[in-house]
């Protein structure tokens, strides 16, 4: 049985969380914004009253928050593009999400995969290392990017080598 003191209600909790929020970054640019997972995150960092930019490969048709500025970017083609979609957006934080995911990538093999994972992280870490001041950076993944199963530690590797081996701001 739980001591009362131990117990988090709802309320203390929303209290908490606001209490943060000075700490927390004004300007969030999420990678990978028309994904799955942005499509929670996005509507979270919104309710924290943050201002959010997204950056999408493609420009998606039906783009659900009009309070979002949109960046059309494929962080695979070039720094230069990289450099600019992250100098355009002013980040205090990255949330990288994107990635291209084996199953929906037409044609895609493993090396191809871990290539284009990889540089596009690499990329935008550099980039973010450009501007000032230096935005926090999260480098995440999913299920998506693994496969199905347990995680392949080719696909694991594409973004988990470049978040242990950040480029480190110089």
């Amino acid at each position: 049985m739980a001591r009362e003191d131990q117990v988090l209600n709802k309320t203390t909790l929303e209290e908490k969380v606001n209490s943060l929020s000075s700490i927390f970054p004004k300007r969030v640019l999420v990678t990978g914004a028309s994904g799955f997972v942005a499509g929670a995150l996005i509507p979270a960092l919104l309710e924290q009253n943050l201002e959010v930019v997204g950056l999408v490969r493609e420009d998606p048709p039906d783009w659900p928050w009009p309070d979002v500025e949109r960046i059309q970017c494929d962080l695979t083609e070039s720094a230069e593009k990289s450099e600019w979609a992250v100098g355009f957006a002013r980040p205090n934080a990255v949330i990288h999400l994107a990635a291209v995911t084996p199953p929906g990538h037409a044609g895609a093999n493993d090396w191809k995969v871990l290539e284009e994972n990889g540089r596009s992280t690499e990329r935008l870490l550099r980039a973010c290392a450009k501007i000032t001041p230096k935005p926090t950076v999260i480098v995440s993944s999913s299920g998506a990017v693994y496969g199905p199963g347990k995680p392949k530690v080719f696909f694991f590797r594409t973004k988990f080598f470049l978040s242990c081996n950040p480029l480190r701001y110089q």
